[in-house]
């Protein structure tokens, strides 16, 4: 086991999918057929499910908010889009929470263009 597991498809600006609970990064295949010709889609399994190793802590959403960082940083990526789905999207809005991430703005209430 490793501890992050991701399939990348694509290039351009990286997207990160974050699965329901249960499920693996494969639950968004369905964006990368739609997206892969213009962003890079890692597809990552979240810790303890498919192949990414498992927490060794109890797993709250600050938990799960650093160990999403902790893949981009080991990732280089410098910025991301997230699309999350279910417990995957209560996690990337925990990255995007003013109160977890202090020194960071977000800006959720429209699409970049």
């Amino acid at each position: 086991m490793r501890q992050f597991h991701a399939t990348v498809h694509g290039r351009g600006e990286p997207v990160l999918f974050l699965p329901g609970g249960g499920f693996t990064g494969s639950q968004g295949l369905q964006f990368v057929e739609a997206l892969h010709k213009t962003f890079e889609i890692h597809l990552l399994d979240l810790p303890g499910f498919g192949e990414s190793e498992g927490l060794h802590t109890y797993a709250t959403s600050k938990i799960l908010a650093d160990w999403i960082e902790a893949y981009r940083t080991s990732r280089k990526l410098e910025s991301i889009r997230l699309i999350g789905h279910s417990m995957g999207g209560a996690i990337a809005l925990g990255l995007c929470s003013p109160l977890s991430r202090p020194s960071q703005a977000f800006d959720t209430s429209r699409p970049r263009t």
